[in-house]
């Protein structure tokens, strides 16, 4: 059986009903989204802005969203979810990176096998949202790992297993692959010691 190959694809969205790129795009803040949380009912954005924009908090609370400060010129925005992150989030997929072109278009950089692709252009071209991919290469952090650490480690990333508020247990994720919790702990130390190996690596 050959390895499953995982892609890092960047793929450009237009769509206009995004609360938080409105009021960036409105104000012309300097803001860098460092990250985001894409869920079907709500998205929370990880900000970055410079330091003479010290208002910005008070223009997104102003507009009914939630807000908070985390220091050192970040803030973390929850808003209703965008048509693009909706579909996103429902079809699990793993948001690695955004950027905002403009305020009604979003770049997202997405982990996913060749399958999951095709899935997410079919359900963007059924819900009649335009989109391309602009960038397409495999992700070779995850080379050196064998096909079942791939599964599973993808399994637990998707299901919140590394979220600071882990949403599903080794014994969960056991069940689901019909294997002991704790050879579930075993195949996630190796796999993540070879992505941390692969990743501090590639820096030298």
């Amino acid at each position: 059986m050959g390895k499953r190959k995982l892609y890092e694809i960047d793929i450009r969205i237009n769509r206009d009903d995004c609360k938080v790129a409105e009021i960036i795009s409105k104000q012309k803040f300097h803001v860098q989204i460092e990250n985001l949380n894409a869920r079907i009912e709500k998205t929370i954005h990880l900000l970055q802005f410079a330091p003479n924009q010290k208002n910005i908090l008070n223009e997104f609370k102003g507009s009914s969203l939630s807000a908070f400060n985390v220091g050192r010129g970040k803030i973390i925005v929850s808003s209703p979810s965008c048509s693009s992150c909706k579909l996103l989030a429902k079809l699990n997929s793993v948001i690695l990176s955004v950027k905002f072109p403009d305020y009604n278009s979003v770049t997202y950089r997405i982990l996913a096998d060749k399958y999951l692709i095709k899935r997410i252009e079919r359900e963007l071209e059924n819900e009649r949202i335009e989109h391309k991919i602009i960038y397409k290469g495999e992700y070779e952090t995850l080379s050196d790992l064998t096909p079942r650490q791939i599964e599973i480690v993808m399994f637990a990333l998707i299901n919140g297993y590394f979220d600071v508020k882990r949403r599903v247990t080794l014994n969960e994720i056991g069940r689901n692959f019909n294997i002991r919790a704790s050879t579930v702990d075993l195949i996630l130390r190796r796999a993540l010691k070879k992505i941390i190996q692969a990743r501090i690596l590639k820096k030298i």
